[in-house]
């Protein structure tokens, strides 16, 4: 079994990325972001789970709200990257009127040469860790890794097409159960282009987790159908697996893409990956809609005409009578709280995940997604009072040992 692989250094694709300063100073804080990311994309899940549209409506909502945040984020960090030049300007010129030398803390910051790639890579990114301060670097980065982000943007767009595909075709657990085979690809596809080793517990790690996720989801292909759409004859439920599959290599391809463009800083990645998502990607994708169902711009009007109404944007009180005679009060959550909450949410967790792959080993890296499935479990319990299993707890707590052996192997390594 190979293990290990000098990387080929002669093709700008499969050259080993050397780390930069804060991938240094922090070994853990990868594996910690990715973790963080995987918890927030649990509460996502469980708000487009009570969200009901269909789903290249919810993806081009999602997508505008995206972009305004990734621009103002690049904003935010323009406004007070010219507030520190300022002030390192302003000592600068007391310390030369005093008759000293003044020496930038953080070093001289390369100057990006359009022509020298690594000049550029150098500018894009401060010594420290600190965000460029052009706003062009903070929105789509270096021309040099413009071609990845774009590359990126899309293969984003495409798992999340095909994983909400997969779930509207198919058993929840059944789709989950495909869609998180992704870690095997990551740790495939880095080996290949990154020249990234495959330490020895990545595999017992690996069998953890997949046991762990067998028995929370409780796929239909090994428990059994017991009446679920994977019964069907029709060939949507093999459409279904197919497209979560897709999903999952798709899933496997998105780190490395990541890697590949660690020296863009974060609000450069989801910026492109939401403009491209909202500008290009949706909309193609719904004229594709269009064509093949007639129904297809009726069903989006209606869509639309039902999140403008007033009640979507507010939490409405109900009440109802039970069978005791008793009155009972409920509070509904309109579609606008839980599209915003689910937004701002991945949105978040998307940054934290462009982080923590660009500071991390991506196949040790994407161990730490699947905390996303018990996460999401325990929360569907929480809010939707769906049960929990004996055997969905014993997934939970192999999930749970995975991730710790993981974080003392990485310690280990430090």
């Amino acid at each position: 079994m190979l293990l290990r692989r000098k990387p080929l250094s002669a093709s700008p694709l499969l050259a080993k990325q050397e780390p930069l300063a804060h991938e240094r100073k922090a070994p853990m804080l990868g594996l910690l972001l990715v973790t963080s990311a995987a918890l927030l994309f649990g509460v996502v899940a469980a708000c487009v789970k009570a969200i009901e549209m269909p789903t290249l409506v919810l993806q081009l909502c999602r997508s505008f709200i995206e972009w305004a945040l990734g621009v103002g984020a690049a904003l935010f960090y323009w406004r007070t990257g010219a507030a520190r030049a300022q002030v390192r300007q302003e000592a600068e010129v007391e310390v030369i009127r005093n008759g000293g030398y003044y020496e930038p803390p953080t070093g001289p910051t390369p100057r990006s040469d359009p022509d020298d790639p690594e000049a550029a890579r150098s500018a894009s990114v401060d010594r420290s860790g600190d965000p460029p301060s052009s706003l062009a670097l903070l929105l789509i980065g270096p021309a040099h890794l413009r071609g990845w982000l774009v590359l990126r943007a899309l293969l984003y767009w495409l798992f999340l097409a095909c994983w909400w595909f997969a779930l509207a075709m198919m058993p929840i657990g059944d789709a989950t159960t495909i869609v998180y085979i992704g870690p095997i690809f990551t740790a495939t596809f880095a080996y290949l282009f990154l020249g990234e080793s495959i330490d020895w517990t990545f595999y017992p790690i690996a069998a953890l987790d997949a046991a762990g996720l067998l028995l929370i989801t409780q796929p239909t292909f090994i428990f059994g159908s017991g009446g679920a759409a994977g019964a069907k004859d029709d060939g949507s439920y093999y459409i279904g697996a197919l497209s979560s599959f897709v999903s999952a290599v798709v899933a496997g391809l998105l780190p490395i893409c990541t890697r590949k463009s660690k020296a863009c800083f974060w609000t450069a990645v989801n910026h492109c990956s939401s403009a491209l998502s909202a500008l290009v990607f949706t909309p193609i994708a719904i004229g594709i809609w269009f064509m093949v169902d007639p129904e297809g711009p009726h069903k989006m009007v209606v869509s639309l005409g039902e999140l403008l109404q007033p009640e979507e944007f507010m939490m409405v009180r109900t009440s109802s009578t039970g069978a005791d005679g008793a009155e009972a009060i409920d509070w509904q959550i309109g579609r606008w709280p839980l599209l915003l909450g689910a937004t701002v949410t991945g949105f978040v967790g998307l940054a934290l995940q462009t982080l923590g792959y660009q500071l991390e080993e991506a196949a040790r890296a994407s161990l730490m997604t699947v905390l996303e499935i018990p996460f999401a479990y325990v929360l569907q319990y929480a809010l939707f009072r769906e049960p929990m299993t004996p055997l969905g707890l014993c997934g939970v707590g192999l999930v749970i040992c995975g991730t710790v052996l993981n974080l003392i192997r990485r310690l280990q390594l430090k």
